[in-house]
């Protein structure tokens, strides 16, 4: 037999893994709702049905990426446009530290700060479309390596969202409808 064949035939045996290293990989990030699941229906106890007993949702999340150094959240209704003649932001959340892996309902983690709500509001607006229409409402999650650099309450959401570029890690979206 030709020599070239008999090399080229133990050659894999050579690089073959028997040091092999044990590749860990870190769980992908997590980010649901007590209330409510993925593309379901918010409960009226979170929307303007409720009136004054409105309760913020109970927003958990889990898997924090590396390097995390805070997270922030903003709810957004990208159905309001027509409405409104933009995307109607009801919640911003900021500056919540790092080790903090929830909003509870109506407690928010000590150090986090509340942003400007479309209706320039520092607090959580329920979803409340005009009767009839079925709007989604995302509530998007932001891990960021460091802390959104605003210091005091009542950013909007265009301010938060630029004062996070190139701080952004992840980011994960929990959606969920609602109707009059």
């Amino acid at each position: 037999m030709n020599k070239s064949f008999w090399i080229l035939a133990i050659l894999p045996g050579l690089f073959s893994c028997s040091n092999k290293k044990q590749i860990t990989t870190t769980p992908k990030m997590d980010f649901f709702c007590t209330q409510f699941s993925q593309n379901d229906t918010i409960p009226d106890s979170l929307s303007c049905k409720a009136g004054l007993a409105m309760k913020t949702p109970d927003l958990k999340w889990k898997n924090a990426p590396k390097d995390i150094q805070s997270w922030a959240v903003i709810m957004d209704d990208i159905d309001a446009i027509p409405v409104a003649g933009h995307i109607w932001t009801h919640w911003v959340v900021y500056n919540i530290p790092a080790d903090k892996m929830e909003i509870g309902q109506n407690n928010y983690p000590v150090g986090s700060l509340l942003g400007q709500n479309s209706s320039g509001k520092n607090e959580y607006q329920g979803p409340c479309p005009p009767s009839g229409q079925l709007h989604h409402y995302t509530f998007r999650l932001y891990a960021l390596n460091a802390t959104s650099g605003l210091s005091t309450s009542g950013a909007t959401a265009a301010q938060l969202r630029e004062s996070m570029k190139g701080k952004v890690i992840d980011s994960l979206v929990l959606t969920g409808v609602f109707q009059q």
